[in-house]
């Protein structure tokens, strides 16, 4: 199982109902999961997989006090700092709450902060270039890979692997684009199974 992916080669060949001496297109299955667990993840602008303890770098505008994660996902907070590069404003747990307040997913997707902080965009990012720089160390992304989510991943895989089924011409199927919809047979590359269990965990708007 490689780093970023949302579902194992065992839970795939369960799923496909391959013999066991059946290892031919392992490598295939293998390749199919890790690509499938990326357009995943972009689908859903989310941090599905557990990423551990790592220190990313955001940019906030000048005058705005909720700083978007977009694409990742903050478990928990170590250190919070704006222009470390320069200054080093380091924020205490009274500067900031992570939001949404409620996360039954244990993620949060932004940061909210005070706007009694003082010298938040006093750095030459912000003066010059209108942002100021934030450095957040904490641990990032799910615990563990929800279940609905990896089983999202193991049936698209089993999906891109049936050579049974034809790629659809949406010209034939559709009168309009817009009639799209989880419903309608296309040939997305996620199907419609898939996209009914990423549903919840799709970033929509700033939160």
């Amino acid at each position: 199982m490689a780093t970023g992916d949302l579902c194992t080669l065992a839970e795939a060949r369960a799923f496909l109902e391959l013999p066991t001496a059946d290892t031919a297109r392992d490598a295939l299955i293998s390749t199919t999961i890790s690509a499938v667990s990326k357009a995943i993840q972009q689908y859903t602008q989310r941090e599905l997989y557990p990423a551990g303890t790592a220190t990313r770098v955001f940019k906030l505008p000048m005058g705005q006090y909720t700083l978007a994660l977009a694409p990742y996902d903050l478990r928990s907070v170590t250190s919070l700092t704006f222009h470390a590069d320069e200054t080093g404003l380091v924020l205490t747990a009274a500067d900031y709450q992570t939001q949404p307040i409620t996360n039954p997913d244990g993620m949060y997707s932004a940061v909210q902060f005070s706007n009694q902080v003082a010298n938040l965009w006093n750095s030459d990012s912000a003066r010059y270039f209108g942002y100021s720089r934030v450095t957040i160390a904490g641990t990032w992304g799910p615990a563990a890979i929800p279940v609905d989510v990896k089983q999202a991943c193991v049936v698209s895989v089993a999906a891109a692997m049936r050579r049974d089924v034809v790629n659809l011409d949406l010209g034939d199927v559709l009168s309009d684009p817009r009639e799209l919809g989880p419903d309608r047979p296309t040939n997305y590359a996620l199907p419609a199974a898939a996209l009914r269990l990423l549903s919840p965990y799709r970033r929509v708007g700033l939160l």
